[in-house]
């Protein structure tokens, strides 16, 4: 749970400090904390922040600290602070940066600026952005890192080790080194465990493996990661067209990719199960579930299936897993909705109107997914308070998030990740009073309540005794 009473996360102290109206009396402190956060703590509190807040935090930040801290940041964020620095200051926050780190900031630029920026650089860098540039993110060019080191055929053992203690620190999960031709042809591999055993007399191309096949640059990230765990590979080469070495991508490149698809199926059935508790009568039902477009096709297969195992029948019965909804008026509203998403275009996956299969009477609902729903629709809009799901797609992280919080309720809200901390800082953006992130659930210490049209006020936790208290203020109690 983001909620913790008990042990309060380093940013959720900076977010109290700098948002007391006397904010002037806090800066010390303020500076103080900012000294002892992770650069991820305190993008993270810049994302949290109303914008006035976050550029009053941004201008305390060490100019030194600036450039791991942007590279942190969600791509809205981070374009509105960037939109505030003059190229010349952009240049220096960014300078220390990892390659690939400046490659992600720039695709958020207008074309001009990063020309400008580019134009500062090494002719050697700027080839390597540039390259990367080219690629969309969902591709093998998207995915890897420039931090490659190369070799030539002909060098000896002697020549490479002289070579890789020059670097004095090689890139994170270099298992191997790539060797090329004059041209930069890809031609094979180097263990980094052949060189260290070997004799120094040998050469490149007597210890050098070609039995890995680079990856083409515009292949599917998806067809990456499947490759990276069929062969559990550490790192793998990626060539242009012509086969020219570009770059590299590691496991750590990947696992994202990997804990998407590794996780689409609990984090769905998770999902749809949850809806149907109780018919679909609660409050806090997950109803609109948000999933990638990419993964749209797989997510309705999965809901379709848990929604096939569901036993409707009466709650007296040991194999009923749903029973009615609780009365005419409500089977008749929840009939009505199901008939208007129909009508606006939504896609039925399983389900739909009137009884389930086998049952004659009573005010059983068939449990219904809706899929390719946009968030307009009245499906989406409106709460059903019965076992009807609907799929939303989206296409970016910024989107899902504009598309959670476009509801006038906002009692609840789920988020699924393999990443914790980034599931955090999803969290902290959406609108609603309790956020569950991967099925998380909240005890009586945790406050209850939503924003909106979900109502003021909490209950739980030391928060739900605040409306019984009666508050007494004495003005001129410290007068002089």
């Amino acid at each position: 749970m983001v909620s913790n009473t008990s042990h309060p996360f380093p940013s959720d102290e900076l977010l109290k400090s700098i948002q007391r109206k006397n904010v002037s009396s806090s800066l010390n402190q303020i500076k103080r904390m900012l000294g002892n956060m992770p650069s991820s703590e305190i993008a993270h509190s810049l994302e949290s922040l109303p914008p006035k807040e976050r550029k009053l935090l941004w201008s305390m930040i060490e100019i030194e600290d600036e450039g791991e801290i942007i590279a942190e940041l969600n791509d809205e964020i981070q374009q509105e602070l960037m939109a505030e620095i003059s190229t010349e200051e952009l240049i220096k926050i960014i300078e220390d940066l990892e390659l690939d780190e400046i490659v992600d900031i720039l695709q958020a630029l207008p074309e001009s600026r990063t020309q400008n920026i580019l134009s500062a650089m090494s002719e050697r860098d700027q080839k390597r952005i540039k390259e990367a540039l080219e690629y969309p993110e969902d591709s093998a060019g998207g995915l890897m890192n420039t931090d490659i080191i190369s070799v030539r055929p002909k060098h000896s053992i002697e020549v490479v080790m002289r070579y890789l203690r020059a670097q004095k620190k090689l890139p994170q999960n270099t298992d191997q080194i790539f060797v090329v031709s004059r041209e930069n042809k890809y031609i094979g591999s180097l263990p980094v465990s052949s060189i260290l055993v070997s004799e120094p007399s040998l050469n490149t191309r007597e210890l050098m493996e070609t039995e890995m096949q680079p990856l083409d640059a515009n292949l599917a990230d998806k067809d990456v990661a499947r490759l990276f765990e069929q062969n559990d590979w550490v790192s793998a080469p990626v060539v242009d067209e012509n086969l020219n070495l570009i770059g590299r991508i590691t496991i750590d490149d990947v696992v994202d990719v990997i804990l998407e698809d590794a996780d689409l199926e609990a984090a769905v059935t998770r999902g749809v199960m949850h809806m149907y508790n109780n018919t679909g009568q609660s409050c806090n039902a997950p109803s609109r579930m948000l999933v990638p477009r990419t993964l749209l096709q797989q997510a309705e297969q999965i809901a379709e299936k848990v929604s096939e195992a569901v036993v409707m029948g009466p709650t007296s019965a040991d194999t009923t897993t749903m029973g009615p909804v609780i009365s005419k008026l409500q089977w008749d509203k929840i009939q009505g909705l199901i008939e208007a998403g129909i009508a606006e275009g939504a896609k039925v996956v399983c389900g739909g109107p009137g009884l389930p299969e086998g049952i004659e009477r009573g005010y059983y609902v068939r449990p219904t997914v809706f899929s390719e729903v946009s968030n307009d629709m009245t499906v989406a809009q409106q709460e059903i308070f019965g076992p009807v799901l609907v799929m939303i797609p989206y296409d970016s992280e910024e989107e899902a998030i504009r598309i959670a919080n476009d509801t006038p309720y906002g009692l609840a809200g789920y988020v699924q990740s393999g990443d914790l901390d980034h599931a955090r800082r999803i969290a902290s953006r959406i609108r609603a009073g309790n956020v569950h992130i991967n099925g998380a659930s909240g005890g009586f210490d945790v406050p209850f309540g939503g924003y909106k049209q979900s109502g003021n006020g909490r209950e739980w936790g030391a928060h739900g005794f605040t409306d019984y208290l009666e508050i007494k203020a004495i003005e001129g109690y410290d007068a002089a």
